[in-house]
């Protein structure tokens, strides 16, 4: 079973980095990615 996780930032260029970082993972981890609390939220939901 994948874990769940979600990053979020309100800036994109933070996210874009996070995503080439967490690239090799994407086999163990559903990554999430989110630019607002709002979004994140709704992710969650």
């Amino acid at each position: 079973m994948k874990l769940n996780v979600l990053f979020v930032d309100d800036d994109e260029n933070i996210i874009g980095g996070i995503r080439r970082m967490m690239y090799p993972m994407r086999k163990k981890w559903n990554i999430l990615y989110a630019t607002s609390g709002a979004l994140a939220l709704a992710v969650l939901r």
